[in-house]
């Protein structure tokens, strides 16, 4: 290759980057404006609600015997301590938003 066909290789390389990153350098910052928006208010009702179903999943699980004690008992906490987790987020965040 040339030193002019692989300059002009390393220039295109180097525009094509800038406009593929350019949305994502961009949207990083404006997630953190957001952040305490109803959008995420959104994404942690959502997340608590996959918890709580996944908790009711659990204990169905347990009753029809497809879970043996110990392993419903520690996913069980598990998933108590995530949900609690998000009802502070939540919590957290609706403080904010009235502050």
């Amino acid at each position: 290759m040339s030193l002019a066909g692989a300059l002009f290789f390393l220039i295109s390389l180097a525009i094509c980057s800038l406009l593929v990153l350019a949305p994502l350098r961009s949207r990083r910052g404006g997630d953190r404006s957001d952040s305490s928006g109803p959008q995420e208010r959104e994404r942690l009702l959502q997340r608590y609600e996959t918890a709580l179903a996944a908790l009711r999943e659990l204990d169905e699980d347990r009753l029809t015997g497809k879970i043996d004690a110990d392993s419903h008992a520690l996913e069980r906490e598990a998933l108590l301590q995530q949900g609690e987790a998000l009802l502070a987020a939540l919590d957290a965040l609706e403080g904010e938003g009235r502050g």
